[in-house]
């Protein structure tokens, strides 16, 4: 019985794995686009993203930080997906940090989209924030580098 169980549960599991690669164009692939990570100036985000070469997106951080982003995938021959691989994004971002400090980060980033299959995968984008105002947190300079690397999963 224990190895009747086993031999199921690996056929299951192969079957699951596989099944990404053998049908990928029997359903048609979702433009909703959920995320999550790490980045700077966001620290740790969860992203939601909704459209194909052109994306908008919200994304909320684990430090009481809400953005708003646009993404435009440009370039770049995807494997698994009809989304272009490189990608030019621009955000708004509001940090909260008291009742006293909170601040506005608009950021431009460019970045590369890694598809681990048609549903997965893995974004990585660098570029560079703005500082609307001098806050003690921060360094004299307005202009910070700025990047993020999340993973995704398509709904």
């Amino acid at each position: 019985m224990k190895i009747y169980l086993l031999k199921s549960l690996f056929i299951l599991s192969a079957l699951l794995f596989i099944n990404d690669t053998v049908y990928p164009q029997e359903y048609p692939q979702s433009k909703f686009v959920i995320s999550g990570g790490f980045g700077w100036p966001e620290m740790g985000v969860f992203k939601l993203k909704y459209g194909e070469m052109f994306q908008i997106g919200v994304s909320q951080g684990f430090m009481l930080d809400t953005s708003v982003e646009i993404y435009y995938h440009f370039a770049g021959k995807p494997l698994y997906a009809n989304q272009r691989v490189w990608y030019g994004m621009a955000g708004l971002e509001y940090f909260y940090w008291s009742w006293e400090g909170n601040n506005w980060f608009p950021y431009l980033r460019f970045g590369r989209t890694f598809n681990l299959s048609r549903r997965y995968g893995l974004d990585i984008d660098l570029g560079a924030f703005y500082l609307w105002y001098e806050d003690d947190f921060f360094s004299n300079s307005h202009f910070s580098p700025s990047g993020s690397f999340t993973f995704f999963f398509r709904i």
